[in-house]
């Protein structure tokens, strides 16, 4: 029997190669020169995908290519003002910021914290600057001169304190600060002094991520194969730092976890992943007859722009898609060459950089057989537009979280209803729109935590499979756990009692009668209440 994958259906061409957004991040390069000489980093070795390779010239960005980026602009939410460069070094940096902020667009910038003097503080605060993410790789002054050659930890440090009495003076609470922490053998061990450190500098926000070869593996990383070579060590000292982060306060995320945890060998259930996903040397020829494609989603979230008006559609790859001093942003972003991108990338010849990238594993095949009729987060899923990766909740499930349309696929068995199991973070809840097979229900509002929403499936032609699309309507994200066809709505049974016994409509006198139960037959009211919720879903 020839094997059908999900890739090959219609409606997948067209939500993963057609129907594209603008992007809701771009990451814009204000400039690529920078003041150290790190390591790890490909600038140090000339391999940078942003300038220093091929011959390629190092430059600051200039106000003319905002003028180019307009209508991007006008269409996305965040801007990243870093790449590889150093961003401070660009003298314009804070008009830069103050052009962007008239977009009402949230910006970011990434620094080394070494140019960050007092009056370069202020100026970006006046400027409107959202958020700041210093790298710093070491908690003791030697670790860090070796890893951030060029850099002194006691000015870095100095620096962050006095942007801290900055903000205090203007009573400004921008920009929001973190530190940014690369894991590597060299500094493993000093990972819970990095949480002193945060704690003293007054930040609470430690980001901590795997060492990353840019798609460099041949040049970069074969040197440092089992970077983790003592992975009880690694786990310890990754353990030691989060349970101080937490009695300090101070919130750990984890950058690419999947590859985080790999590295460090400890992980949680819904992050263990087989060895062989995190292959780095397979051939096109190995991945397509494993069926793995690339699980990444960032050519249809993000972009990023050279300073010299270069497209590339990640961070990692140098490859040029385009140049918007030539030609549009939306020439580029929807033409032929990002078109041609995408697809290969969701197939099982991804190209080059992609193969080799460490940020993200490899995929299982979406065999359309092995699709019934329940959508499990970390099983059945398929990476779409605006899903970002893969989270775990208070209860250890996994969860989704869309911000703007994702795309899943059921097998459809002729069941009338569809059971969602979604959540949000916002307090008072959030508004969906659902559409299933193109036909758009009634917009949702989905609660605070956990529900179970049962939606009655439309009136349509019997199809193989259900395309059930999910859009988050306002900026508060909807989450997504799981989803699966049944028979029957359970919520329709307690409604058959409703119209049975229609004193249940009558508030006053079911109240009455619940009091009067619960006080002369408690374990009556117990079974009462265990039944109906479980009647609720």
């Amino acid at each position: 029997m020839t094997v059908q994958f999900i890739e090959d259906t219609e409606i997948y061409r067209k939500h993963y190669l057609e129907q594209i957004p603008y992007p809701k991040l771009v990451m814009l390069e204000t400039s690529s020169f920078c003041n150290l000489r790190c390591p790890m980093c490909p600038r140090t070795i000339g391999k940078s995908p942003s300038a220093g390779a091929n011959g390629q010239e190092f430059g600051n960005l200039k106000m003319d290519l905002l003028d180019r980026l307009d209508s991007l602009f006008r269409n996305t939410r965040s801007v990243v003002l870093s790449w590889f460069g150093e961003p401070l070094i660009n003298k314009q940096l804070p008009d830069i910021v103050r052009r962007i902020k008239t977009y009402n667009l949230s910006v970011h910038i990434t620094t080394n914290g070494m140019l960050l003097t007092e009056r370069v503080a202020e100026e970006l605060i006046h400027a409107g600057l959202d958020h700041m993410a210093i790298s710093m790789d070491g908690a003791t002054p030697e670790t860090f001169r070796r890893l951030r050659e060029g850099a002194e930890l006691e000015i870095v440090k100095q620096n962050i304190l006095n942007l801290n009495r900055v903000k205090r003076r203007l009573g400004s609470a921008t920009p929001h600060l973190q530190v940014a922490f690369v894991a590597m053998p060299e500094n493993v061990a000093e990972m819970p002094a990095m949480v002193r450190l945060v704690d003293e500098m007054n930040i609470r926000n430690f980001t901590i991520g795997p060492l990353d070869d840019f798609a460099l593996t041949q040049d970069f990383d074969l040197a440092r194969k089992g970077a983790f070579s003592s992975r009880d060590h690694a786990r310890e000292s990754y353990r030691a730092a989060r349970d101080l982060a937490r009695e300090l306060g101070i919130a750990i995320g984890l950058e690419s976890p999947a590859r985080f945890y790999h590295e460090m060998g400890d992980p949680p259930p819904e992050f263990a992943i087989d060895e062989r996903f995190f292959q780095t040397d397979l051939t096109p020829a190995q991945t397509t007859a494993l069926g793995f494609r690339k699980g990444c989603g960032v050519a249809w979230l993000d972009t990023v722009i050279g300073y010299n008006g270069d497209v590339h559609p990640c961070c990692v790859s140098g490859r040029v898609l385009g140049n918007v001093y030539e030609n549009t942003f939306e020439e580029i972003w929807w033409g032929s060459k990002y078109r041609a991108f995408r697809a290969a990338l969701k197939s099982t010849h991804a190209p080059s950089e992609c193969g080799s990238c460490r940020r993200a594993h490899w995929n299982g095949s979406h065999r359309l057989e092995e699709l019934r009729d329940t959508f499990v987060v970390g099983r059945h899923e398929v990476h779409g537009q605006g899903w970002i990766s893969s989270q775990t909740d208070s209860s250890g499930r996994a969860h989704r979280q869309i911000d703007r349309t994702a795309t899943f696929f059921l097998r459809d068995h002729a069941q009338p209803f569809l059971d969602l199991e979604l959540g949000t973070y916002a307090p008072f809840g959030t508004a969906c729109e659902i559409t299933i097979n193109d036909v758009n229900l009634p917009r949702l509002q989905v609660r605070a935590g956990w529900h179970h929403y049962f939606v009655r499936l439309p009136a349509r032609a019997k199809n193989d499979f259900l395309q059930v699309q999910i859009t988050s309507v306002v900026l508060s994200q909807v989450l997504i756990r799981a989803a699966q066809l049944r028979e029957i709505d359970p919520r329709t049974l307690w409604e058959r009692l409703d119209t049975v016994v229609p004193i249940t409509r009558l508030p006053s006198l079911w109240y009455v009668a619940r009091q009067f139960i619960s006080r002369r037959a408690p374990w009556l009211a117990w079974v009462y209440r265990r039944v109906r919720q479980k009647a609720l879903g």
